[in-house]
């Protein structure tokens, strides 16, 4: 059995919480538990966010992942590989073949 608190793929919970604050994953497990979630409401956000997901179009070996230096600087707020240069990567299928998200 897979129990997890996931409210949707592609980080968007993560994405809510740094646009609200709300801990989506927190207030899952908390009603999951049967605890009080009285104080959960709504949040007006605050900015602009999203998330992004890394694929390949072919298959082969990862060369390199480029990300221009001011939209990194200015922009990027999470980024994590789930593969390393020179690792053998598939073509994007499906989302077992992500290569890394970002927040930005």
């Amino acid at each position: 059995m897979e129990i997890g608190a996931r409210n949707g793929g592609n980080l968007i919970p993560q994405v809510i919480k740094y646009a609200s604050g709300v801990d989506l994953v927190k207030y899952t497990i908390k009603a999951a538990l049967g605890e009080d979630c009285s104080d959960l409401s709504m949040i007006e956000p605050k900015g602009f966010w999203s998330c992004y997901m890394i694929h390949s179009r072919e298959a082969g070996i990862l060369n390199n992942v480029w990300i221009d230096k001011e939209f990194k600087k200015n922009n990027l707020v999470e980024f994590n590989m789930q593969y390393n240069i020179g690792d053998k990567i598939e073509a994007f299928t499906g989302s077992n073949g992500t290569l890394g998200t970002m927040i930005i």
